[in-house]
C-alpha cells in the first residue's frame, strides 16, 4: 500500500510544468490501476482479519488495532472514490476544454494577451 501512496504523494509533488501535460489520461490511468491495486490490498487485509473481527480474548490493544485497520479501509474507499468519480472526471474534462482552447488559439493566432492575429 505504500507503494500506491508514494506513487500518488510523487504525481503531487512534481514540478508543475512536468505534471500538467495537455494529456493527462495516461496518468490517470495509471492512478486508477493504482486504485485498484489498493483495493485489492484491503480485501486481502480484511480477508486475513475475519473482517477486522479481533479473538475473543484479544487485549484492547488488538481491537483498537483491528478498529484502526478498518477505518483505514473505509477512508481509503472514500479517498478512491472521491478521485476516480470526481476529481479524475473533472480533470480530463478541464484538461480537454482546455486542450482545446489553446488550440484554438494557436489557429486564429492569439497570443493570449487579446491582441488577436
Amino acid at each position: 500500500a505504500l507503494d500506491v501512496v508514494e506513487g500518488e504523494e510523487r504525481v503531487a509533488q512534481a514540478d508543475p510544468d512536468v505534471a500538467a501535460p495537455l494529456d493527462l489520461a495516461g496518468p490517470v490511468r495509471v492512478m486508477l490501476v493504482e486504485h485498484d491495486r489498493a483495493g485489492e490490498l484491503l480485501a486481502r487485509l480484511r480477508s486475513l482479519t475475519d473482517g477486522y473481527t479481533p479473538p475473543a480474548d484479544g487485549c484492547a490493544s488488538y481491537r483498537a488495532l483491528y478498529d484502526g485497520l478498518s477505518e483505514l479501509e473505509a477512508d481509503t474507499h472514500l479517498h478512491v472514490h472521491k478521485e476516480n468519480n470526481v476529481l479524475f472526471p473533472a480533470v480530463l474534462e478541464r484538461s480537454r476544454r482546455g486542450a482545446g482552447d489553446r488550440a484554438a488559439e494557436a489557429l486564429a493566432g492569439d497570443d493570449g494577451e487579446g491582441s488577436g492575429r
